[in-house]
């Protein structure tokens, strides 16, 4: 087996024994109650931690475009209304229209 090949069999190992370890360790120790209350939270600031830079970052620089406009028309329609589709058909619909906008957003 080449390098990659023990570098994937060892990043499987690290995965499953990380993920073995809640399965195995569940009700043997005390989770605190924080913990739990925060841990719905968790997708949400990974999802905003993942599309942030691409709605405020171009090329590595921070600009505000059509891109930053359509995000604040989707996180506005997802707070409104809380409808998943909604939210993303609206954001594509935002940024076609301040894409096509003439001369660029104002």
């Amino acid at each position: 087996m080449d390098r990659v090949g023990w570098i994937f069999l060892g990043a499987g190992a690290a995965t499953f024994l990380l993920r073995f370890s809640f399965i195995a360790l569940q009700g043997r120790l005390g989770t605190p109650r924080w913990f739990v209350a925060l841990l719905p939270l968790v997708p949400v600031a990974a999802l905003v931690a993942l599309v942030t830079p691409d709605l405020f970052l171009l090329q590595g620089r921070f600009h505000l475009g059509a891109r930053t406009a359509a995000g604040l028309v989707a996180v506005g329609l997802a707070a409104w209304r809380r409808n998943t589709l909604l939210t993303i058909g609206g954001g594509f619909l935002a940024l076609l229209v301040f894409s096509a906008w003439p001369g660029g957003l104002p």
